[in-house]
């Protein structure tokens, strides 16, 4: 399977997507959802992490039908315990399925020696790749035909080339997700109070709101000086808006954006 496969340079995980972001639509959310956000949002990275750390890590082998019986092939070909020479072995399928699962394809070049036998394999950034009818285009320039690209797609609509890119058919439920921790976030770097009004007997210019305003985020914004006492001076009251993560289904709410994701891979 793996006797068609990248660029001549060798891509590490965290650099996969280093030419850029996959420009995806908003979601109904407002988030922007794009490779790099998918992989802020803690339940989609730890599903990508899970799947490719495991099944990168598994024993491979090869084999061969001889008479309707699988046959380890031996000596195995050297690109089957290294695949790379610039990286270890599981670097390299961990770099494959992280493609495969997130862009919904995985693109693997290969490169032969002068008998035509498999020298090397390179995982190819499928950002990059265009997938034409006689084969493949490398970053709008080099153009690669098909017995030297292996093209793996997790799934091909019908009249489609690529593989559905799991980010752009997730962004709702991804979108939301990502809407949720942000407003966790934001929700305790307030210090678990949703807004406070203070109200001055008498009218404040501007310039002396402004003053207030940042006194009162200096003194109590954020999660360790949420219980500070406050002391108000010059008949001002403070009027707290109460509510709760409760009442806003926070916690319900994000852990289903965390089966979400976990239905989603």
């Amino acid at each position: 399977m793996l006797g068609r496969l990248t660029e001549r340079r060798s891509s590490a995980f965290q650099n996969l997507w280093a030419a850029g972001a996959l420009d995806v639509r908003p979601s109904p959310t407002g988030v922007s959802v794009t490779t790099d956000s998918s992989l802020r949002l803690s339940a989609f990275y730890a599903c990508v992490r899970l799947i490719s750390d495991t099944i990168s890590t598994l024993p491979l082998d090869q084999f061969f039908r001889q008479d309707g019986q699988r046959v380890p092939f031996r000596p195995r070909d050297p690109w089957v315990d290294r695949p790379n020479p610039n990286m270890p072995r599981p670097t390299f399928w961990n770099q494959v399925l992280v493609s495969l699962l997130i862009d919904g394809n995985a693109f693997v070049q290969i490169i032969r020696d002068g008998e035509g036998e498999i020298f090397e394999l390179h995982v190819l950034n499928p950002m990059q790749v265009e997938v034409l009818e006689g084969g493949f285009r490398i970053n709008g320039g080099e153009f690669l035909p098909r017995d030297q690209v292996l093209h793996v797609a997790e799934m091909i609509l019908p009249g489609h080339r690529r593989g559905v890119s799991r980010v752009e058919a997730g962004k709702d439920a991804i979108g939301l997700g990502l809407a949720l921790q942000e407003f966790s976030s934001r929700f305790f770097g307030n210090g678990a109070y949703p807004g406070v009004v203070l109200e001055f007997p008498s009218e404040l210019t501007k310039d002396q709101a402004d003053e207030v305003q940042a006194s009162w985020d200096a003194k109590h914004r954020g999660l360790g000086r949420s219980h500070r006492p406050a002391i108000l001076m010059n008949g001002a009251k403070a009027n707290v808006l109460s509510t709760n993560p409760a009442d806003l289904q926070l916690m319900e709410e994000r852990k289903f954006a965390v089966i979400e994701m976990a239905r989603m891979f």
